[in-house]
């Protein structure tokens, strides 16, 4: 069964009374994070709360108190959100939990959509002839920050959360990536590449800052190799970021004034797609650290220590990527190539219920 999913059960035509007495039922899960259970006449009700196995037991009594039971076990997977032949991808959840804005290439190149966070009513956003991505939603919920190459290269836009009202905040010839917005919404966080306008070199990637009207830029790091793929943290005071300065890719922090740059993780393995939770105790984030070097979620936590969110298991060919979390922190938002080609799916958080 899928997270959030509620299937029923007819139990009655599993048990018989021999001497016709109607039977009472009861039945227990060995985790109530991942099975909710309950029971009505003749059958019972399971539903996943959480990704991850639980066994149910149902026991059927008598009226003179004889009973008897059978068990059997329950997986939980992640919920399929999109389910469409073209690739979807790169998920940013909405303030209020409500809506997923996500990029797809299902109408021919990268445009971006949104739906509810059931999967219905998608909605096409922004519908141009050149690539629209790295969607990033205001903490107002009205407006969507954006790349797009309309223009020709790299640049951010802003557009309200139903498409219209496009603005253009970055005008440079060079590449501008990967918009994520202040907690306050003042402030939007940014990659870019070849920037002159601040009278400095720039080498590689790094990452800037502007007002959310496009003003006030101004520079965070500065490094020869790649700085980018930023994320505000919930108290607006530090962001972080990927950077390949110690030969691959890692996740750092950096205050949000451009002081204190902190190496975050350390392994052979690529780190990157960093998301920091609502609370800022944690961030998600990709690597290949997992045991066949395949693209996974997984979680920092405030000590250092890491665990797997998904599991490719022994399916090679499963790339999970970019995660998002959900407004309460108790889901994520991510995209994979389980089924084939890219969707959207959602996955419960250990320990966040």
């Amino acid at each position: 069964m899928m997270l959030d999913e509620t299937i029923t059960y007819q139990v009655d035509v599993a048990f018989r009374d021999p001497d016709g007495d109607v039977l009472t039922y009861a039945a227990e899960t060995s985790d109530a994070a991942t099975v909710e259970v309950s029971v009505f006449a003749g059958g019972v009700t399971i539903r996943g709360v959480g990704t991850g196995s639980a066994r149910i037991d149902v026991r059927a009594t008598d009226p003179g108190g004889l009973s008897a039971g059978r068990g059997f076990s329950q997986d939980v997977l992640p919920r399929r959100l999109t389910d469409h032949s073209g690739g979807d991808y790169d998920p940013s959840w909405s303030p209020d939990g409500r809506r997923i804005a996500f990029v797809s290439d299902r109408d021919g190149n990268r445009e971006i959509y949104s739906a509810n966070a059931d999967g219905t009513d998608v909605r096409n956003l922004t519908n141009q002839s050149r690539s629209d991505y790295d969607p990033s939603w205001s903490p107002d919920g009205r407006r969507i920050a954006f790349v797009s190459t309309r223009d020709g290269n790299n640049e951010i836009y802003a557009m309200d959360a139903d498409g219209t009202r496009v603005t253009r905040l970055t005008t440079h010839f060079g590449d501008d990536y990967a918009p994520t917005w202040s907690p306050d919404g003042r402030r939007i966080a940014f990659a870019t590449r070849n920037r002159s306008d601040l009278n400095t070199v720039q080498n590689g990637l790094d990452i800037f800052v502007m007002n959310a009207d496009g003003t006030g830029l101004s520079r965070l790091t500065s490094d020869p190799a790649d700085d980018y793929d930023p994320s505000w943290s919930s108290d607006g005071r530090g962001i972080a970021f990927v950077s390949t300065r110690d030969g691959n890719r890692e996740i750092y922090s950096v205050n949000a004034n451009g002081t204190d740059i902190r190496n975050l993780t350390n392994d052979a393995a690529s780190d990157y797609d960093p998301s920091w939770s609502p609370d800022g105790r944690r961030i998600a984030f990709t690597s290949t650290r997992g045991r066949h070097g395949q693209h996974e979620i997984h979680i920092m936590e405030e000590d250092g220590n890491v665990m797997l969110l998904s599991d490719g298991g022994l399916q090679l060919i499963w790339e999970e990527l970019r995660p998002s979390w959900s407004p309460d922190g108790r889901r994520i938002a991510f995209d994979s190539s389980r089924e084939a080609n890219n969707d959207i799916y959602i996955t419960s958080v250990p320990g966040s219920r």
